[in-house]
């Protein structure tokens, strides 16, 4: 199954817009991030959106090599090597860096962060920053045979399942989460799996129910330009909790699947020179880009000369350091343990290259 570079654009379109918005809220840069900001609204749906298109890709990718158990655990396998290695990583030096600060982490948080079962145990006790969306991936990535052999054997089944799933989500937003009350303080609710498997989900039922779409001129101009528009200027103010309960979740997160279809299905061009950089960003390094932003904002923070007082460079440096690094991160770690898991798991049928 060939790869779909489209895909791999919005990821990395969506890959520096997080990085943008984590250096404002933690280094403090005084850039507006609250719900009537873009940048505000992207730092939480660029996350969705994340999700959306990691179902459509796992369903793209093993739709057709998810056939029976060995199949299955193939699949669970070469996940576990795509994702674990440089989440070990990245907890390991996070841990090492609070046992100089003489305030360490248990061993036990340690255990389930790098192995990933944190979001299954405890969602919100992560240790990276952001890495809460790594939990759940991997929640995802637990339920996605299930999924796929449901949608195989009948579509209806893999949409009553789905829309299970939606109806899920409709009980945190309506009800669970609370819009009187800030964000931060219902982090815990908002970052359980299941209150964003749906998105995931979506994605899933995009690539059954859209794989042969073929768009007239029109509506590819529709879902292009509506996301953009309806994300920019919908009627939200204040605290980003109003964009994550009630009708605001519901609009946001059609905005997150619609982006996503439109970048699937709406044939887009891109020059090469833009084209080439996305899809290295995308298909490579997003992941590491993820993660490591953190470590390059911590240490731009420390770096003489009051950067911190230009914004604008200080964002620039963040995401030249997260950028490097994450290249040689891909090279020396991501790729050879995928490989290796590619090759602990050969077999007659063989998914495409690591989604």
């Amino acid at each position: 199954m060939h790869r779909l570079e489209s895909l791999d654009w919005l990821r990395g379109l969506m890959a520096l817009p997080i990085l943008v918005y984590h250096s404002a809220v933690f280094a403090d840069l005084g850039w507006q991030t609250d719900a009537s900001s873009v940048l505000g609204r992207l730092g939480i749906y660029g996350v969705s959106i994340f999700f959306v298109l990691s179902g459509l890709s796992m369903a793209h990718v093993y739709h057709a090599a998810m056939s029976d158990a060995q199949a299955v655990k193939r699949f669970w396998v070469r996940r576990a090597f795509r994702i674990l290695p440089l989440m070990a990583l990245v907890v390991g030096a996070m841990a090492a860096m609070a046992v100089a600060r003489g305030s360490p982490y248990s061993l036990w948080d340690v255990f389930i962060n790098a192995t990933g079962l944190f979001g299954f145990i405890s969602p919100s006790n992560y240790i990276p920053v952001g890495a809460w969306s790594i939990g759940n991936e991997m929640v995802f990535y637990a339920i996605t045979p299930a999924l796929l052999f449901a949608y195989a054997a009948s579509a209806r089944v893999g949409d009553v399942i789905t829309l299970a799933t939606v109806a899920i989500a409709v009980v945190f937003a309506f009800y669970l989460l609370v819009p009187d009350i800030a964000l931060a303080d219902q982090w815990d609710l908002y970052v359980n799996p299941f209150n964003n498997i749906f998105l995931y989900c979506a994605g899933v039922a995009m690539f059954y129910h859209f794989s042969e779409w073929k768009p007239s001129k029109l509506w590819r101009l529709a879902i292009i330009i509506s996301p953009i528009v309806v994300f920019t200027l919908w009627p939200a103010t204040g605290n980003q909790v109003s964009i994550v309960t009630g009708v605001g979740r519901v609009g946001f997160s059609l905005i997150a699947v619609l982006a996503v279809l439109s970048f699937y299905r709406a044939a887009l061009s891109l020059p090469l020179w833009l084209a080439t950089p996305l899809e290295w960003l995308g298909k490579k390094i997003s992941y590491g880009v993820y993660l490591i932003h953190p470590f390059a904002i911590s240490i731009v923070r420390r770096l003489p000369g009051g950067i911190i007082d230009y914004p604008t460079v200080f964002v620039l440096c963040v995401a030249l350091i997260t950028i490097a690094v994450s290249f040689v991160v891909y090279f020396l770690l991501e790729m050879p343990m995928m490989r290796l898991g590619k090759g602990l798991t050969s077999a007659r049928v063989s998914p495409a290259a690591s989604a």
